[in-house]
């Protein structure tokens, strides 16, 4: 008889988890360090654009998320020529390829 180890997810437990002040913290910092890459390879013909990031961050849909946004003015037509925040999602989730 071998043995099998048996796994029932505690559906509580982890919605707290995944709204919880950790995982906040986990995403926010992941936002940051994504925020800081844009900035790093946006053009520079003004700086207005690379300066314009910040990072904003809640509890949504039932976990934590945070999102890289840019405010500038010219932001969609910068993204579509050079594909900043694109460039940065590839980043961030893969960072060393």
């Amino acid at each position: 008889m071998s043995f099998r180890p048996r796994y029932q997810q505690n559906i509580r437990t982890t919605g707290r988890f995944m709204k919880g002040p950790r995982m906040r913290a986990l995403v926010t910092r992941r936002a940051q360090e994504g925020a800081r890459y844009a900035e790093s390879i946006s053009p520079r013909e003004s700086g207005e654009y690379a300066s314009r990031f910040r990072v904003e961050s809640g509890v949504g849909e039932g976990r934590a998320e945070a999102r890289i946004v840019n405010d500038s003015g010219h932001a969609v037509p910068v993204e579509l020529k050079h594909r900043v925040l694109g460039r940065t999602v590839d980043h961030v989730e893969n960072p060393g390829g």
